[in-house]
Parts: C-alpha cells; structure tokens; sequence
C-alpha cells in the first residue's frame, strides 16, 4: 500500500515538473515572439523617423505604456542635436520633440494625456524639452536650411490670389516674406475651403514642405499640407494699394507690418548692431549720457522745456559733453542715443527727434581720428 502511495506521489511529482517545463518553455517561446515583433516595430519607427523627421541616428528606443499601440525612440540630427519622436501606429500620428530647454517631462505628459487619453507616457526623456508637435517649427528666415523637408510655421497673411485649384499665399512672420502655394489635390477639402476663406492679416499655422524657387525674391517657397486658423481678421485697413502719408502716419503702428518698413527697420537695425561691433573692436566703451539735461550743449538749436520737479530741464540735443568727461576717464568712449531739436519743420534736414552717435577719443590726433571714421564708414556700408 505504501509502495503504491509512492508511486501516486512519484507520478504527480514528475506531472507537475512536465507542466512547468512546458509553461517555462511556452513563456520563453512567447516573449521571443514579442521581442521579435518589438524589435520589427522599433526598425519601422527607426525607419519612419528617419524619413519625416530631422532623426538620422538612434540612441535609445523607449516602450511606452503596454496598454497601448505607442513607441518612442531618442535619436539626433546630422548635427549632433537632439529629439525624441512619438509614434502612435493605430491613428498614424506623430510627435517630435526638440531636446531643449523649456517644457518639463511633467507637463509633456500631461498635455499629450489630455490630448490622446488612451496613451499614457512612461518614460519621454530625463530633460527638460520644448513640444513642437508633429514637425519642427522654424522662421521663414531659416527656409533655407530646410529644403524638401517638412517643417510648421506661424504667419500672417499680406495677400492672397487663386487660380482654379491652387491658392497663392503671401506670406510674412516678423522675420521675412514668402510665398505658400495650397493645392487642391494635396489637401483635405476642409484646408482648401479654409484657404479661400483667409484675409489680409488672419494669423495661423501652416505645414508643409519648403522648396526652392529661383523665381522667388526670396528664392523658396512652402508646398503647404495643413493650416490652422488662430484668428482670421476683419477690415484691415491698409490695403495692398497705394496710400497717401497722412493715411500711413495716422495708422502707422499698422503699417510697419507692411515690406517697405520692415526694410527699414533691417536696415536700421543692422546700422546699429555694426557701430556698436565696431566700436567694441576699436576698444572703445559705450556710454550712456541722460537724456534730461539742465542745459545747452549746443547753443544753435531750440530745445524741449520740461518741467522736472520745479526744476528747469530740457531734452537733450547732443550727449557730447558728458561724453567728453567720459573720454577722461576711460580713454575711447562712444554715445549711441536720442536726441531732440525742437525745431519745427517738414523738411528732411530737420528733425525734432533722431538717434545719435558721438564718439569722443583722448590721446588722439586729427590724421588718426579721420581713419577711425574712414573705416567706421567702410565698415558701415560692408555691413548694410
């Protein structure tokens, strides 16, 4: 009887040993299958980021939350700068992320929570990332560095015309203008309609592909695949036709969006930052002098009353005399300010306020002070 219990025992023992063996190889056979079918889904995403995204090398791949079809990776440029891409296979969306400072891992994930419910981020990185959905936001400016790749913009529209099935945007963003071509068959009915819609100064987002376009001005334009209206604005004043220049002065803080101040303010601009280039590499000091002044530097110009605190004080005309006691003590020195003349007129060789520059040298002699000046003006021009 003991002999048979035995046995019983014998048997189980060795049944159950079967049944482990078996489970431990059924386990081993199923986390193969999945690793295989991980590692085919990690070289399509690999595949796919390197052919949408500026992704050309991969650093690490990233398993999302196993409830849901999402993978990620980490990868950089051919320039060494960083990213991480989010793919979601079920709904064919994607999602690049710059690794640069700004939004936190936190607010990443809370945002791309609240905006796909059903996926949930476990690891995105351990930086700190700006969100730029879908494609890399970029300046017109930038076009260049972006050709045949896809890239998202925000714009204001300066005009627009159609012919049939393609509608022609002209477009600026603060930085430069260009030209968006919307195509009907490369749209969604829905983005053509809304392209129609636009007018003059309506603000949004545009994606699309940057090509070049030797008939341009600019030399590129956007093939664009998408738009996203922020705001599209009525009864824009200035219109793309001639104006006279008391309309244009009466509604000038309109009007500098238009081509020809915006020229100007480059060229002012650059006219600035080269003196100021110059001066730092001839070794000299900038110095602020006041713009309140308790009197003349100069004696033949009117000057602007204030009254400072029951004081008598007016708007200066020139900083040279504080720059000249600037001068003493630090050997070059150069002014870069406002100055104002009240001296009304409408002509072009008076003007009530202007920017000024005034070097003021010590140790320094006629024949040396001219080649500063002749080279500031060189460089002046090389410059502009």
């Amino acid at each position: 009887m003991i002999q048979d219990d035995t046995r019983q025992t014998i048997k189980f023992v060795a049944w159950v040993i079967g049944l482990i063996i078996i489970a431990f190889f059924v386990s081993i056979a199923i986390f193969y299958a999945a690793g295989s079918k991980s590692r085919g889904n990690d070289q399509k995403i690999a595949e796919l980021a390197r052919s949408k995204t500026p992704i050309t090398n991969i650093s690490k791949y990233y398993h999302l939350d196993r409830g849901t079809s999402s993978y990620a990776i980490n990868g950089t440029n051919k320039k060494g700068k960083g990213y991480y891409f989010i793919y979601l296979p079920n709904s064919k969306k994607a999602y690049l992320y710059p690794a640069k400072r700004g939004v936190s891992e936190a607010n990443i994930k809370n945002e791309f929570k609240s905006s796909h419910s059903n996926a949930t981020i476990n690891h995105i990185n351990d930086k700190k990332v700006d969100r730029n959905f879908m494609t890399e936001l970029i300046s017109i400016k930038d076009s260049s560095k972006h050709v045949d790749q896809e890239v998202k913009m925000h714009v204001w529209l300066t005009d627009k015309r159609s012919s049939g099935k393609i509608i022609f945007l002209q477009l600026r963003d603060g930085t430069a203008f260009f030209q968006g071509v919307v195509r009907k068959n490369d749209v969604s009915e829905e983005v053509f309609e809304t392209a129609k819609t636009l007018r003059q100064e309506a603000s949004f987002y545009i994606t699309g592909t940057i090509h070049e376009d030797a008939r341009s001005h600019f030399g590129y334009e956007m093939q664009i695949t998408d738009l996203k209206v922020v705001s599209n604005n009525e009864g824009y004043p200035i219109g793309n036709k001639e104006h006279g220049v008391d309309f244009l002065l009466d509604h000038r803080h309109l009007w500098l969006r238009s081509k020809k101040p915006f020229a100007i303010m480059q060229i002012r601009n650059t006219m600035f930052k080269a003196t100021v280039d110059f001066f730092e590499k001839e070794g000299f000091i900038k110095f602020d002098a006041p713009i309140f002044m308790h009197s003349a530097p100069e004696g033949t110009t009117q000057l602007f009353h204030v009254d400072y605190f029951d004081y008598d004080a007016y708007l200066s005309q020139s900083g040279q005399l504080y720059g000249e006691a600037g001068a003493m003590a630090y050997g070059k020195i150069f002014t870069f300010g406002p100055t104002f003349r009240a001296e009304e007129s409408k002509g072009r060789r008076h003007m009530t306020e202007f920017w000024m520059m005034e070097p003021e040298m010590a140790w320094m002699h006629q024949d040396e002070s001219l080649d500063i000046q002749e080279r500031y003006l060189a460089y002046m021009v090389k410059q502009v």
